[in-house]
């Protein structure tokens, strides 16, 4: 088989005569972007602990708080937990054929500056205003 402008298959090796002719499904194209995408944020997960490291030793220092480390697992679930929306959401737009490099870096911006709002809050509210938070 010639490859021209009709093939079905640009860019796939011709088939060896009397064979059927090789594709890959495109879900299967999509199940090994979907992998990628995981390692991606797996990955980025490394950043964006070390990121809410520091957030995380200020909510525990803070003297006033009331048992300060049940405020910090429970501010880390919930980090973690926006975390996870990454991946799921990223997974999706990929699976229906958005860029996945530039979705990728716009959610982990959105996702780690909400998980810094979150900290700043806690953090704001105790040391400038007073108010205890939550």
């Amino acid at each position: 088989m010639q490859k021209g402008v009709n093939d079905p298959r640009p860019g796939l090796p011709e088939a060896a005569a009397g064979e059927p002719p090789t594709t890959r499904p495109a879900e299967a194209v999509r199940l090994e972007q979907l992998g990628r995408v995981i390692v991606t944020w797996e990955k980025l997960r490394l950043v964006y602990n070390a990121i809410g490291f520091f957030p995380a030793v200020l909510i525990v220092m803070i003297p006033t708080l009331y048992q300060p480390l049940v405020k910090l697992a429970v501010w880390a679930i919930l980090a973690n937990l926006c975390f996870c929306l990454g991946p799921l959401v990223d997974g999706y737009l990929t699976w229906f054929g958005f860029r996945r490099k530039a979705v990728t870096v716009v959610l982990f911006v959105i996702i780690t500056a909400a998980m810094l709002l979150a900290a700043w809050e806690v953090f704001w509210a105790y040391f400038w205003v007073g108010v205890p938070a939550g």
